[in-house]
C-alpha cells in the first residue's frame, strides 16, 4: 500500500507479484447445485506469508481444523522487496479483491452489504457462512520459536505468447476509423492519444512511485483527457478491437473516467480518478449494452466488423442513439465529471494465466467531435 521515503508517506499500491485469480485459485466443491463442478460459491483458503515454515505450521493447523489443504492457496509476500515490521516506518500492506458479474443481483447485494465482524480476540457474527457473504481474514502471529525461512520471489508468469494475430486487424481498425470519420465528416474532430497507463508494481516499489493497484491479470490503456459540453452537442467515440472475441482476453471494457483535481480534500490539492461508467465485452449482442455488435453499422460488409466495437459517450443523447453512453450528472459535491478520459483493460489472455503482452494488444482508440466553429 505505501511505504516511508525520507521521513514522508508514499502510496504505491503496487502487486506483490502475480494474483490468485480465476485461473489459479484452489477451491473446493461448489456448494450451490447450479454451479456444481466451478469454482464459485466454493470454499477456499488463502495464506498470506513471507515465511516457509510461518506457511507449513498454518497449513498444519488448518488440516487439523478439518478442512481439505487442496482448498488452500499461499500468496508469498516477497520479503526481499519489502519493508516488514510494525514499526510506524515499516511497510503499510493491503488486500484487494475484484469481483465482477452476479448472475444473481441478491448475491452481489449480500457480498457489498454483510460484512463480517470480529472484535478483538472475539467474532461478533458467527457461522453459519450464509449469514456472512465475504469470508474471514484472520491475522496470525507465529509462535516465537519459529525459525524464519524466507521465502525467495516467485518468478512471475510469462505474459507473452508470441500470438500476434490480433495486430493482423489493424487494417481493419483503419478502415473502422475511415467509417467513423465518414459519418461524422460535418464536424471538427481531433483524435486523442492513447498510450500505456501503469508502471510495473516491482518498479514502482523500487522507485516510491504510485501504479494505483495495478496487476498483471490485465493490460492498462488510457488516452488523454477531455471535457464535454452539457448540451451534448460535442461527444467522443470509442472504438477498437472486442479483445474477448480476437482470442487475446477473458473479456475486455472500457471506462470513463474524471480526473477532477478535489482543492479541499488534503492541505495540499488531490486529484481524484474515479472510473464511473464501463461498457464490457460479456453483454450479450441483442441487449445492445456491451460491446458485440456495436460495429456493424459502420462496416456492414466486413467480416471482420463482429471482432470490433463503436460507442459514443456525450452528456446527452436526445436522439436515443443504441450504443451511446450519457454521462450521468455527479452525485458528489467536489467531483463534477469535467476533466474526463476513457481507459481500457483486457483481462487474462486465456492461453495463460496472466493478461496479453502490451506488444500483442491492438490498442483502443478515441475521437473527439465537435460542431463546426
Amino acid at each position: 500500500a505505501g511505504r516511508f521515503y525520507k521521513d514522508a508517506f508514499h502510496r504505491i499500491f503496487g502487486n506483490l507479484g502475480d494474483t490468485i485469480n480465476i485461473s489459479t485459485i484452489n477451491t473446493g466443491e461448489s456448494i450451490e447445485e447450479d454451479t456444481e463442478g466451478t469454482d464459485f460459491n466454493a470454499p477456499t483458503i488463502i495464506i498470506s506469508t513471507p515465511d516457509r515454515n510461518t506457511d507449513a505450521v498454518l497449513r498444519a493447523e488448518i488440516a487439523r481444523a478439518g478442512f481439505d489443504v487442496g482448498i488452500v492457496n499461499t500468496e508469498v509476500l516477497p520479503s526481499a522487496l519489502l519493508r516488514l515490521g510494525l514499526e510506524h516506518d515499516d511497510d503499510e500492506l493491503t488486500f484487494l479483491f475484484r469481483t465482477a458479474f452476479f448472475e444473481n443481483e441478491a448475491d452481489r447485494e449480500f457480498y457489498t452489504s454483510d460484512p463480517p465482524l470480529v472484535g478483538y480476540k472475539e467474532i461478533l457474527v458467527k457461522p453459519p457462512y450464509q449469514s456472512n457473504f465475504r469470508g474471514w481474514v484472520f491475522r496470525v502471529t507465529p509462535p516465537e520459536d519459529l525459525k524464519s525461512d524466507p521465502f525467495p520471489i516467485p518468478p512471475l508468469r510469462v505474459r507473452a505468447t508470441g500470438d500476434t494475430s490480433e495486430l493482423e486487424l489493424a487494417k481493419t481498425m483503419d478502415r473502422l476509423r475511415e467509417a467513423i470519420l465518414k459519418e461524422y465528416e460535418s464536424l471538427q474532430f481531433s483524435e486523442l492519444k492513447s498510450y500505456r497507463w501503469f508502471e510495473e508494481s516491482y518498479h514502482g516499489i523500487q522507485t516510491t512511485t504510485d501504479v494505483f493497484g495495478e496487476t498483471r491479470d490485465t493490460v492498462y490503456f488510457r488516452t488523454d483527457t477531455f471535457e464535454l459540453s452539457e448540451s451534448g452537442e460535442d461527444f467522443v467515440i470509442v472504438y477498437g478491437p472486442i479483445h474477448s472475441l480476437t482470442g487475446k482476453s477473458i473479456y475486455s471494457s472500457f471506462i470513463l473516467y474524471t480526473g477532477d483535481i478535489v482543492k479541499d480534500l488534503l492541505p495540499l490539492q488531490s486529484r481524484i480518478m474515479l472510473g464511473f461508467l464501463s461498457v464490457n465485452s460479456q453483454m450479450s449482442e441483442e441487449s445492445k449494452l456491451g460491446l458485440k455488435g456495436s460495429a456493424k453499422r459502420f462496416l456492414p460488409d466486413d467480416p471482420n466488423a463482429d471482432l470490433f466495437y463503436v460507442w459514443k459517450i456525450a452528456k446527452a443523447n436526445p436522439d436515443n442513439e443504441d450504443y451511446c453512453a450519457v454521462v450521468p450528472e455527479s452525485n458528489y459535491e467536489r467531483i463534477t465529471y469535467n476533466e474526463l478520459f476513457v481507459a481500457f483493460r483486457a483481462y487474462i489472455d486465456p492461453k495463460l494465466a496472466v493478461s496479453a503482452a502490451y506488444e500483442e494488444i491492438l490498442m483502443d482508440k478515441v475521437i473527439y467531435f465537435s460542431q463546426e466553429k
